[in-house]
């Protein structure tokens, strides 16, 4: 979709309908901020637009001459993603190297760090809309259903000390403020009976959930960062993959033609919700609050809720834009 008629969405950048999906107006200190967190409209330069179908035809080869490029991006996000052995990197470890990354951009052009941030950001999608599917009790756990039984049937929290967490970031002028947060306490502290039954996986995953399900932890979503182990530990349990989520090839090149001002039309189904996630974190750690288009407040809604722990857990601020906010609340 090229245009946006709901003027209340307009007004959440300032009018500038020359940058209608991620538009920047703070400077490079400032923390970011997504407003109207949807993604129906792709667009932020009047240049030439990819239109539906296009990604996918570069990604199946049949456009040879323009895939060149891109099937070299591709490559670097996966050598990244596999030469920072992302997968051994806690929630905090994630949040830590964006935090540096943003540091470093102050000093150097932070193109040069688009790979790195497409591949920690890919695998922070992968936790957030994948992983943490298994602590939401609307969906259907199947034969893992079990761990949350064994978590409930002993609720003393551990009480040896915690390793896994050892804070949180705060943005802030000058920086990156840490403050101590609880933590995800370590195997050993599990007390109930059936941890006598538990392989370590198992072990890790239950006292994860006993963790989480904690009352006095008081913390939102996007506030918790687990441990690789959990991670790990669920993926070789769930053998269905009802956890697994994965951003595709053509969702990361979307959000890289995005980043490169162009104007990206997908197909219904192609992923522009998720597409839209990267180019927004670039543009962020560039110093820039970043607006998000769509044409309704239940999309925005929608959309907001889904992927505000996504950048919250990598330390940015998010939430969206409603027709019905005045200027205050905006």
């Amino acid at each position: 979709m090229g245009t946006n008629t709901n003027s209340n969405a307009k007004q959440a950048v300032g009018g500038n309908a020359g940058a209608i999906c991620l538009a920047g107006d703070l400077g490079r200190g400032s923390p970011a901020v997504f407003g109207a967190l949807s993604f129906s409209i792709t667009s932020i330069a009047s240049k030439a637009p990819i239109p539906p179908g296009a990604i996918g035809s570069l990604i199946a080869g049949t456009g040879r001459g323009l895939a060149k490029a891109e099937h070299s991006f591709l490559r670097q996000v996966r050598d990244c993603h596999a030469a920072l052995d992302l997968g051994n990197y806690s929630d905090s470890d994630l949040r830590e190297a964006i935090s540096h990354i943003r540091v470093q951009s102050r000093l150097e052009d932070t193109e040069n760090w688009l790979a790195e941030v497409f591949a920690i950001t890919g695998e922070t999608i992968r936790r957030r809309l994948g992983a943490w599917r298994f602590f939401d009790p609307s969906f259907d756990r199947q034969n893992l259903e079990v761990y949350f039984r064994v978590a409930q049937s002993d609720q003393k929290p551990p009480t040896s000390p915690a390793t896994d967490l050892d804070g949180w970031e705060h943005w802030t002028n000058g920086g990156v403020e840490r403050r101590d947060r609880p933590s995800v306490a370590p195997l050993e502290t599990l007390q109930s009976p059936e941890a006598n039954v538990l392989d370590d996986d198992e072990q890790v995953i239950v006292n994860t959930i006993r963790q989480l399900q904690d009352p006095r932890r008081g913390l939102n979503r996007w506030d918790i960062l687990l441990s690789a182990e959990f991670y790990q530990a669920l993926a070789r349990k769930d053998t269905n993959k009802l956890f697994h989520f994965q951003a595709t090839d053509e969702q990361l090149l979307a959000g890289l033609y995005l980043f490169q001002g162009k104007i990206v039309e997908m197909s219904a189904g192609e992923g522009k919700t998720v597409a839209a996630v990267f180019p927004a974190v670039m543009q962020a750690l560039m110093g820039r609050s970043v607006h998000i288009l769509t044409a309704n407040d239940y999309l925005a809604t929608r959309d907001s809720n889904l992927l505000a722990p996504v950048y919250q857990s990598l330390g940015f601020t998010a939430g969206s834009v409603l027709g019905y906010m005045d200027d205050d609340e905006r």
